[in-house]
């Protein structure tokens, strides 16, 4: 986790169209990097230094230090993230992630959050195989863009079963 004391930086996201997008300038007294501290998870932006900057840096090894001191700093992080993350990207994956039906109301915000973290982005081109028939079930695929063709096979012929496209989730009973 970085906090600037010095100079200006861009925080680019990615959005649901897998472009980069600038979602804030940042300046002196704040801070960026707290995501992937709190969900242990990749980082969720990129920053690009805009001019001469200085930031001073909390290791991982700190950051759980501090937790331990102070439980009640990541209950009002998280609770930040929570109330200030809040971009398109963000709320489609919430949005997608409640239509699994076992991912329904009876489960947190934030369980749904830090599933959400943990989600990483997996392009697939046209005529590519997402998977196959007897792979082991090891992923839950949420389609963000695009449309996905279901076959199954019967005595030896793919037979179609449907069109999958954005916000549909494919895996997730498996």
């Amino acid at each position: 986790m970085y906090f600037l004391s010095n100079g200006r930086v861009d925080v680019f996201v990615t959005d649901e169209h897998n472009m980069q997008k600038l979602t804030r300038t940042l300046t002196m007294g704040n801070y960026f990097g707290e995501v992937s501290l709190l969900k242990k998870c990749r980082r969720t932006a990129s920053v690009i230094s805009m001019n001469y900057s200085t930031c001073a840096e909390l290791s991982e090894t700190s950051f759980e230090s501090l937790i331990l001191a102070y439980p009640n700093v990541q209950k009002l992080m998280e609770s930040h993230l929570q109330r200030s993350y809040n971009d398109k990207w963000k709320r489609f994956i919430h949005r997608s992630l409640r239509n699994i039906d076992y991912l329904g109301s009876e489960v947190s915000d934030k369980v749904i959050d830090d599933i959400g973290y943990k989600l990483e982005m997996l392009n697939i081109n046209k005529g590519e195989y997402l998977f196959k028939l007897a792979t082991p079930c090891e992923w839950i695929y949420l389609i963000s863009q695009g449309e996905l063709d279901v076959y199954f096979n019967n005595s030896g012929y793919e037979s179609y079963i449907d069109t999958l496209y954005t916000g549909c989730t494919i895996g997730s009973y498996a």
